[in-house]
């Protein structure tokens, strides 16, 4: 009878979890029946220019589309609010009424005859701005366009151009932008000519109707081409950064290599790469083009960015998220598909050592949105990535465990080549690996996608001696009631280690495993293959909570949360050691040498913390005018012989020249 009534209970959560899923997927379908909404933009072409000397963008802009519906008068486009419409106009060249709402980047445009279904039409757009600010951007406090003579970069993202839903609509794009001598420009598709004048040049890109448009960097730049085994890659680089472009040329043949044979085959001739200032994010793609900051840039390739970034070629461009409920497939598969690089080219240890890593970002600020309600954080925030990107990459970590290695990678593989160029949700991945797998994942999806929470694991087992060996018997508590999901026992013994896969089921999972030897140590999920929390992870969200804070200069914050890490556990080295950054970059000069001191005197775990204390210890002497003491401190830093971070490097530096008080970066 229990059986009878565990399996009634089990059967009618799973009919729960599948009548939410879908309801949730019905809802999304009402709201964005067609992503484009009431119109598809068949065709751009921009008559553009910079003038870096005062920040301003001049354009006129033909936009060319037809309704998806009948009797279509009211239009409305994403648009900069920081640029001023000064006309707009039909075909035959009538004004048309517009209004610009700038706090909702909108554009709404009124025609005085409705267009029928299919009805070719047309709109010019002409307008002019300054772009060298944060302010009223689209994202908010996030410069994602910037005209200066320093370089400039206009991200697709900025909304420079009237769009049409940004990253829904694809379209052809004609590009033809003026820029001072010496200025080069780069862009998505082909330079198809440049026209030089005296004192300006013309530059000449299109685009097939394939892309999202557009995304447009300029600058002074050396252009170099790295043929690699895959393809020719091609970088705009300033001159003191041409020594790059051969090493982040060869890598990011190798990443577009292992994508092709992983996914599809890369959709282009060719990769561009070009440099942007760092007042923005730290990379950019747009259709064959990746833009990176400049401070990302360094003598040792970024390979875990650049695989980020060149994975968008395939995830938010080759297929884009149908919704912004649907941006997990876009950010969360450019994660993991970076994690699955990392695999390859550094091993199986690499990749779980990301993999914690994601899943520490993705448990901070877990409970702010699930998934699929996502769409209501502010993009580019700590709370945005961490459930976008890092959990949306764990959501792919664990899925790859439930089903197996072959058909994770099939669903991939399959999932690229079938919806490409094509609107995408949740619901179209969750059946076609459903179909790959003959299995309902409905469970899955639900908990893991439609759902906040994550499980806080607590292991309890009696080891027995028997006729053979010895028997472990225990059960694994968590308190997710409705969790399913499959969980590895491991047991370290005297002799040869055992495992065991419990599935989980409910808040109590009994397990019972025979081992020879004698069980010496018994671990729970030691891969790390599920979002959970337990004693280490808590610590570590902690801290990472605290790493975000004083990145946005909330120091005092930033130590609070370092110390909730100290209550769970005092001798924890790495909150110590964060602690003594916030106090550095306070100027507060003893209680950060104290924090140094208690970080080497912990568990020096990571072992790095042991370099950069002693590094950060000379540093305050310096501050301090206590010259002889900061030279010992720099000398135990080099006698580790630990090159983290170039940190041998680094305290050479200083024992060479004093520290000049400032800031203390986060390592």
């Amino acid at each position: 009878m229990f059986l009878n009534r565990l399996w009634f209970g089990r059967t009618l959560t799973a009919v729960c979890f599948s009548l939410c899923f879908q309801g949730a997927v019905l809802t999304m379908a009402k709201e964005v029946a067609d992503p484009r909404g009431r119109i598809d933009v068949k065709n751009y072409i921009i008559d553009a220019s910079l003038n870096p000397a005062t920040h301003q963008l001049e354009a006129k802009v033909k936009i060319q589309f037809t309704p998806l519906e009948s009797d279509v008068s009211h239009l409305e486009f994403d648009f900069n609010a920081n640029l001023t419409p000064a006309r707009i106009s039909d075909e035959k060249n009538r004004p048309v009424r517009f209004t610009q709402d700038p706090e909702a980047s909108k554009l709404s445009i009124d025609l005085d005859t409705s267009l029928t279904k299919s009805q070719e039409a047309t709109l010019v757009f002409e307008y002019h701005g300054t772009l060298n600010k944060s302010d009223r951007s689209p994202v908010e406090d996030v410069k994602l366009a910037n005209i200066d003579e320093e370089g400039s970069y206009l991200l697709a993202r900025s909304l420079w151009v009237p769009m049409n839903g940004y990253n829904f609509d694809r379209a052809a794009v004609q590009l033809n932008l003026s820029v001072p001598k010496g200025i080069v420009v780069v862009s998505q598709g082909k330079l198809t000519g440049v026209d030089k004048g005296a004192r300006e040049d013309v530059y000449h890109w299109a685009a097939d109707g394939q892309q999202f448009p557009l995304t447009v960097a300029a600058g002074k730049y050396v252009q170099t081409t790295v043929q690699t085994e895959s393809i020719p890659v091609t970088f705009y680089l300033r001159e003191s950064e041409t020594n790059l472009a051969k090493d982040y040329g060869e890598m990011a043949g190798k990443i577009i290599g292992f994508y092709t044979s992983r996914f599809s085959l890369y959709p282009f001739a060719g990769l561009t790469i070009a440099e942007m200032d760092d007042s923005t994010v730290g990379g950019y793609s747009a259709a064959g083009l990746t833009l990176l900051a400049r401070r990302t840039l360094s003598t040792k390739v970024n390979y875990r960015l650049l695989a980020h970034e060149i994975a968008h070629q395939w995830w938010g461009l080759r297929l884009s998220p149908r919704s912004k409920s649907d941006y997990w497939l876009s950010e969360g598969f450019a994660s993991y598909s970076a994690a699955l690089f990392m695999e390859s080219y550094a091993g199986e240890g690499a990749y779980e050592d990301e993999m914690k890593d994601v899943s520490i970002k993705a448990l901070v600020h877990e409970s702010a949105a699930s998934i699929s309600n996502a769409s209501r954080l502010t993009e580019e925030t700590d709370e945005y990535r961490s459930v976008v990107q890092s959990k949306g990459a764990c959501v792919l970590h664990m899925l790859r465990y439930v089903i197996g290695d072959t058909k994770f990678s099939t669903a991939l593989q399959t999932f690229a080549t079938k919806f490409a160029y094509q609107p995408v949700t949740t619901a179209d991945f969750k059946g076609l690996v459903e179909q790959v797998t003959a299995q309902d994942l409905t469970y899955f999806f639900a908990e893991w996608v439609l759902s906040t929470g994550a499980p806080d694991f607590r292991l309890k087992y009696t080891v027995f001696r028997t006729q053979k060996g010895f028997r472990v018997q225990g059960h694994v508590e968590q308190d997710m009631d409705t969790l399913r999901m499959p969980v590895e026992v491991s047991i370290e013994t005297q002799g040869k280690p055992e495992s065991k896969t419990v599935e989980l089921s409910g808040t109590t999972s009994d397990f019972e495993i025979e081992t020879f030897g004698q069980p010496v140590r018994v671990d729970l999920d030691p891969h790390h293959r599920l979002l959970r929390y337990d004693s280490k992870t808590h610590i570590l969200t902690a801290i990472q909570r605290g790493k975000e804070l004083f990145d946005q200069g909330e120091y005092v914050e930033a130590v609070d949360a370092y110390k909730k890490a100290l209550d769970l556990e005092k001798h924890n080295s790495l909150a110590h050691f964060r602690i003594g950054e916030a106090f550095l970059a306070q100027r507060n000069y003893n209680s950060a040498a104290n924090a140094f001191r208690e970080a080497l005197n912990g568990d020096l775990d990571p072992k790095w913390l042991e370099v950069f204390s002693h590094i950060n210890l000379g540093k305050v002497y310096d501050a301090l005018g206590q010259r002889e003491r900061a030279v010992q401190e720099y000398r135990k830093a080099i006698d580790t012989n630990d090159n983290t971070q170039g940190a041998q490097e680094e305290a050479r530096k200083y024992m060479a020249q004093p520290y000049k008080e400032a800031a203390v970066e986060s390592k």
